[in-house]
């Protein structure tokens, strides 16, 4: 073939290139293209591209022309040890025309079913950093000249460009979703989310916010007014997070009003509390009534953690509330002869959600033993789920003396 129709021929090679990579989407179809160009250009009979897997820190084999699956992991699993990895590194051009004659052993071959006579392997780079390599291998020696080594350069220069490109696509696709993603979290959330300039005019609300809006008859352009506008106003003067609870006619809500100095508005995050607050009345009331009784009581959360003790129950074991607090009652109740069987069915009813009602020995702050007769009972919500225990307690020890007599 004359000079003049192999450039006609690599030109025309590197213009199909040049389109199939304005379609690619992934570092293995880059792979693919750099392939399909070399096949067409390189008198070759083997060919490995490299790319790094930056997440993994290593070199990806994607293409491996002329190896065997094991042979191709086993020259992946060994790139960076190997010529491919000093290449990467090194960002220097490998070329060993007769590898009989390479006295520096300057490449070791991975396990395969033929004798590498001659390769020559280039680094890809991106924006003056390595991403890939790409080489080209023969079983005869002698067979790629300076023309193939400056042609391959050519070609993994242009990879390059194109994996820059590529990744900038991914992260401009990645930072597209996250702004879609973020842009819709206002939209669904199901708690009021509103927004409020520095003229008290409420500018966004989400569709979460309506009922609020319907029953004060406000709406998008128009002011706020009374404790909702003080609290914007004390939040816009000191720049600090104000919380403010506002009562309606069918809900509670916990406005937390956020500001935005630099915008010159407030944002506006609401939760409707309406069931807390109902919850919260019920255990007050209970209180109440459990500060009356002479049975120990303790009200614990879901998972058995202590939130209140009435003052018969500090009278029984020398435990206040302080002491109590935030402890599961067991941790400091419970001692060398507590029964464990009776421990895991009390443990059991708390993870399961249900009722137990069990006889127990218990031990005083001062390390006295009591008996008692514990009712354990779960408290659920208007949604049936779990939110308390209660455990009501009677001492028992003199009944237990008596047996024993």
């Amino acid at each position: 073939m004359s000079k003049q129709l192999y450039l006609s021929k690599i030109f025309k090679s590197l213009n199909r290139y040049a389109e199939y990579f304005a379609g690619v989407q992934t570092q293995h179809d880059l792979a693919i293209g750099i392939e399909r160009v070399i096949d067409e250009l390189f008198d070759q009979q083997y060919s490995g591209i490299y790319l790094y897997d930056f997440e993994a820190k290593k070199l990806r084999l994607h293409i491996a022309r002329g190896l065997t699956e094991e042979e191709r992991l086993e020259a992946e699993r060994t790139a960076m040890d190997r010529h491919p990895g000093d290449v990467f590194r090194n960002n220097k051009v490998l070329y060993i025309p007769d590898t009989d004659k390479d006295t520096k052993s300057s490449t070791i071959t991975s396990k395969r079913s033929f004798n590498v006579k001659s390769r020559i392997y280039a680094p890809i780079l991106s924006g003056g950093k390595p991403v890939g390599v790409i080489g080209i291998v023969s079983d005869k020696p002698n067979m790629f000249d300076g023309l193939d080594m400056d042609l391959l350069l050519f070609i993994c220069n242009l990879a390059g460009i194109f994996s820059t490109i590529l990744n900038q696509i991914t992260e401009l696709k990645a930072a597209n979703e996250e702004i879609s993603s973020l842009s819709k979290f206002p939209t669904e959330n199901p708690n009021p989310i509103m927004r409020i300039d520095y003229k008290h005019t409420l500018v966004y609300a989400n569709i979460a916010s309506q009922p609020y809006l319907n029953t004060h008859k406000l709406s998008i352009g128009m002011n706020i007014t009374g404790d909702f506008r003080a609290a914007v106003t004390e939040s816009m003067l000191t720049n600090e997070v104000v919380e403010l609870e506002v009562r309606d006619v069918n809900a509670i809500y916990l406005f937390v009003i956020t500001p935005v100095k630099e915008s010159r508005h407030l944002n506006i995050y609401g939760i409707n509390i309406t069931e807390r607050k109902v919850i919260e009345n019920e255990l007050r009331k209970s209180s109440m009534i459990a500060e009356k009784t002479d049975n120990a009581i303790i009200i614990t959360d879901e998972f058995g953690a202590t939130e209140y003790v009435n003052e018969s129950f500090t009278r029984m074991s020398g435990y206040s509330i302080q002491d109590m607090i935030g402890l599961k009652p067991g941790k400091l109740l419970q001692g060398k002869d507590t029964d464990k069987k009776t421990s895991k069915i009390i443990r059991k009813a708390i993870d399961d959600g249900k009722s137990a009602s069990v006889e127990i020995l218990n031990y005083t702050k001062d390390g006295d033993p009591y008996w008692i007769k514990m009712e354990l009972q779960p408290i659920f919500n208007n949604k049936n789920e779990l939110t308390n225990f209660t455990s009501i307690q009677t001492d028992i020890t003199q009944e237990k003396n008596l047996e024993k007599n």
